[in-house]
């Protein structure tokens, strides 16, 4: 499981925080017999959510990142199920689930995320057809699933276009006085710096050198300033 980094809890609680207003005025928009409920779920889902936050942000205690994404998978799994008439767009948060699994999880995570979005989605259009309830046309559930396909493949494909770059980039960037078999930059990194070259020109992120290595994130980004510093490529960012 991949360290996610302060700023980025942060920001994905900001997010949870505005999914969850968004959600209860839409409730209030749209009474219906459960709208109480709904109201009061969503408040207690954002009080979770903090609380789960504020413990990654000042234990880093690791094992509640997947208990957050288990938290949205059920707080949209509800959003579905209360906002599933004709003409709803609650399926277009659907990518999120993959995406955040992803960080966590990097390399698998955004097909799991992905297929539990997917099933979610499909459970929850079945369930409200066989009760005979308010719900989507089998239409329009075919073109949310092919939207959040789209939206998964066209994320992956550019992000290992971005992992893989970043890798080739550092040899790309070599100055003419270094050259790619003789005394070059990369002659004076350390053994750990090499590990950390290697596995960016093989296109992988930092947060999947910094859990291969059994290092921090902030460490394996120190090792890539210290890379770039040594192959002059100072404006070479590293993805996480």
């Amino acid at each position: 499981m991949q360290i996610v980094p302060r700023r980025t809890i942060v920001v994905m609680g900001l997010l949870r925080a505005l999914l969850a207003v968004i959600a209860i005025v839409a409730a209030r928009m749209h009474p219906g017999s459960s709208s109480g409920s709904f109201e009061l779920i969503a408040a207690c889902y954002s009080i979770l959510t903090a609380a789960v936050e504020w413990a990654l942000i000042a234990r880093m205690v690791v094992v509640l990142q997947p208990i957050s994404w288990l938290l949205d998978l059920f707080f949209l799994r509800l959003v579905l199920a209360r906002f599933s008439h004709h003409g709803t767009v609650a399926p277009a948060f659907l990518p999120l689930i993959a995406f955040e699994a992803e960080l966590y999880w990097p390399g698998w995570g955004m097909r799991v995320g992905a297929v539990a979005a997917g099933l979610m989605l499909v459970s929850t259009w079945w369930l409200r057809l066989w009760s005979h309830r308010p719900t989507l046309s089998i239409e329009w559930l075919g073109l949310w699933l092919v939207y959040l396909a789209a939206a998964v493949i066209v994320v992956s494909q550019l992000s290992g276009v971005e992992r893989a770059d970043l890798g080739r980039n550092i040899e790309l960037r070599r100055t003419p006085e270094e050259p790619s078999h003789g005394a070059s930059g990369a002659d004076f990194l350390t053994p750990r710096e090499k590990e950390v070259l290697e596995a960016l020109q093989d296109g992988k992120t930092l947060y999947a050198i910094a859990r291969e290595l059994h290092i921090s994130y902030s460490t394996a980004k120190s090792h890539w300033r210290k890379i770039a510093a040594k192959l002059k490529t100072p404006g070479d960012k590293p993805r996480p």
